[in-house]
């Protein structure tokens, strides 16, 4: 555990703030629309009822 926390506070020191939190932000963007585009494949697609279709 204590090397984790040493690797990451080097890589702070190394880059700092800023910079570490924008690379986190931009992993998060990615990993969101890739789960955006790829929720059918997945999550599945379930078919809508007769109820549904009919107030569509």
């Amino acid at each position: 555990m204590d090397l984790i926390v040493l690797k990451s506070g080097f890589i702070v020191q190394l880059y700092g703030v800023v910079k570490i939190f924008q690379v986190i932000g931009i992993i998060t963007i990615i990993l969101g629309l890739f789960g955006m585009v790829m929720q059918n494949v997945l999550w599945g697609r379930e078919e809508a009822n007769k109820a549904e279709q009919n107030i569509v």
